[in-house]
Formats: structure tokens, C-alpha cells, sequence
């Protein structure tokens, strides 16, 4: 069938669309990302001096400098960062592109980057049905700590999923917010008597996970008390490692459904309050704009949302366990 060419997008006198060689386009792609002539070469599999004849042939086309040559590697000027975000972004596509229509490659490599505590006890549980749903995806999971922020160009990530707010220069996807409540283990309470009582809790220590150290004090908002700031605590930076603390018995943390569900339902973790404040900040799937017209990013999004939706719809089922209570 021909195609419509009413649509079509305008070309350039001549008919061809005027853009610069490919290989100089690659070169700079893999300078700007590397911040080095040298690695970039190593990448591509050329000399350094062909990187770096490449990248002057494409400022001279330009008119403009991409880089500032400086002792210790190179910088992209203002012009040369902008250029690189979209230069990348475009080869992403062309090679997608190229993925998807090749006889040769039925799999599709999919890089994510997550955080540890939600890859262990959500995602990676969950990657078998993925697999069934995306045979054809290939899953490359990076994870990295909460306070570590990722770059989905240099770093060739197609897909991110963060807990926070909003994030500026890319698309987001809400999947679940949690709820926020104390938990500890049956061992600690035990050393109470068989109850925790505000009291016992106050004087206990605290397990604070040093990037959402507010989630302690929204909760005893929420139940009208206003504890000492010179409170017994440890700072995490990772809540993966405040919740095996608090698994051993070393104090109390705050458990975040649905995150910790499968430590309640083991009897790992008990609840020592009914009480629960709702989350502030969510878990949210992000991707740069141009990811959006990748077929396995839009693959792997439907399959996410689908079972982010069911995490939603147990939270709120959970709900009725707790006595959810406002929070400043």
C-alpha cells in the first residue's frame, strides 16, 4: 500500500533532508556521553584522532563549538549539551527502529533503573509475569540508592522508577502511593510485655531513613504527639537496610505498604499501632519524552501500570486494617 504523503513532514530544496554524516554524529554522541575523546574511540572501535577529526568536522558544519577541550577531559558547552540530548535521543529511535524491524533480533533490551528495596520486594517478584506478557523484552535492571538521581541519556536508561513527587524535563506515570505506619519485630514487643504503648515507642530507637526522615514525624502528627528531638535513632541510607534493623529486633521503622507485605504476612514484621498516615510522596515510572515512542518502553509501561494498578487496589484493601489518620 502507498503511503500517504500528505502528512509527510518538509524536506529541504532537492529533495533530501540536509544532515550531517552519521559518524560524526556517533562520534560526538560518544564523546559528550563518555566526556572523553579516548573512551569514545575505545567505544567505537576507531582512533582517538578519528573522534576527534569527527567531532570538528560536525562543529564546523554547525558553526558552533560543541565541547571545551580541558586538561582533564572534555565539557559541552551550553549549545553542545543541548545538542547531545537530542542527537542521543534520536540514535535511540533509529536504533529501536532497527530492532524492531531486523529478521535477526526479536528481543528487545529494556534498561531500568531502580531503587534497591522496591526492585527486591516488588519488581523483581514480578518479572516472571513480565516475561510471560513480554517474551520478547530483554530486562537489564540497574538499582541504585534513593538519593542517587539518573541521567537517561548518558547513562542509556530507558526507564526509571522513583518514590517522590514530580520531576521536571520528563513524562511520569503514577503507579501507587503507600501508606505510612510503624512496624517492628514480634521479638521487640515481646520485650514489652506483649504491647507497645506510646510510651514504649518513644523510648525506643528509631529506625530513619536519612532521604524521607519526615515519615516519623507525620506520623506522630497524625496521632497528636510531638516526641523529643533528642530521641534514641539511626539514620539509613538505604530503607532496605532500616527494615532489616528492624527485623532484628533493633528498634522500629516506618513500613510502607505495599512494600512490606510480605515481612507482615511471614510474621517478620509485626504492626504495633493501627494507625496510618497516607504517603505524601509516590511511586511514579519515569522516561525521557522521546523514550515515549519506543515500542518497548510502551510495553514494558502497559505491563507496569497493570500491576501497579492490583498494588493499588490491595493497599486499599488493606486500608480497613488501619485507622487512617490526617498528617501535617
Amino acid at each position: 500500500m502507498p503511503r500517504d504523503t500528505s502528512v509527510e513532514r518538509p524536506i529541504l530544496s532537492g529533495g533530501r533532508r540536509k544532515l550531517p554524516p552519521l559518524n560524526a554524529l556517533r562520534a560526538f554522541e560518544a564523546a559528550a556521553r563518555h566526556c572523553n575523546f579516548t573512551r569514545a574511540a575505545e567505544e567505537l572501535c576507531v582512533t582517538q584522532a578519528a573522534v576527534s577529526h569527527q567531532v570538528k568536522l560536525l562543529e564546523e558544519y554547525l558553526g558552533v563549538p560543541l565541547f571545551v577541550r580541558q586538561a582533564n577531559g572534555l565539557v559541552t558547552t551550553a549549545r553542545g549539551e543541548a545538542y547531545f540530548n537530542s542527537i542521543s535521543q534520536a540514535l535511540d529511535l533509529m536504533f529501536d527502529a532497527t530492532q524492531q524491524t531486523s529478521l535477526e533480533s526479536d528481543k528487545a533490551s529494556l534498561m531500568i533503573d531502580c531503587h534497591p528495596h522496591f526492585a527486591r520486594s516488588w519488581l523483581v517478584p514480578r518479572l516472571p509475569r513480565l516475561h510471560e506478557a513480554c517474551p520478547e523484552l530483554t530486562v537489564n535492571l540497574r538499582v541504585r540508592p534513593a538519593t542517587e538521581s539518573c541521567d537517561f541519556a548518558r547513562e542509556k536508561i530507558d526507564v526509571a522508577i522513583r518514590y517522590g513527587t514530580s520531576w521536571l524535563g520528563v513524562i511520569s506515570n503514577h503507579l501507587f502511593t503507600p501508606i505510612l505506619f510503624p512496624v517492628c519485630s514480634p521479638a521487640l514487643v515481646a520485650r514489652h510485655g506483649g504491647t507497645l504503648t506510646m510510651a514504649n515507642l518513644i523510648e525506643e530507637t528509631f529506625m530513619i531513613v536519612a532521604s524521607e526522615s519526615d515519615d516519623w514525624r507525620r506520623w506522630f502528627a497524625g496521632m497528636g504527639v510531638l516526641p523529643s528531638p533528642r530521641r534514641n535513632c539511626v539514620i539509613f541510607d538505604s530503607y532496605a537496610l532500616a527494615l532489616e534493623a528492624a527485623i532484628e529486633g533493633q528498634g522500629v521503622a516506618i513500613g510502607r505498604l505495599p512494600l512490606v507485605i510480605d515481612e507482615m504476612d511471614a510474621g517478620r514484621l509485626v504492626v504495633p499501632f493501627s494507625a496510618a498516615v497516607e504517603g505524601v510522596k509516590a511511586w511514579h515510572l519515569i522516561y525521557a519524552n522521546s523514550a515515549a515512542f519506543l515500542g518497548r518502553v510502551q510495553r514494558f509501561k502497559n505491563w507496569l501500570m497493570a500491576e501497579a494498578k492490583k498494588s493499588a487496589e490491595e493497599i486499599a484493601a488493606r486500608k480497613s486494617q488501619f485507622r487512617m489518620m490526617p498528617s501535617a
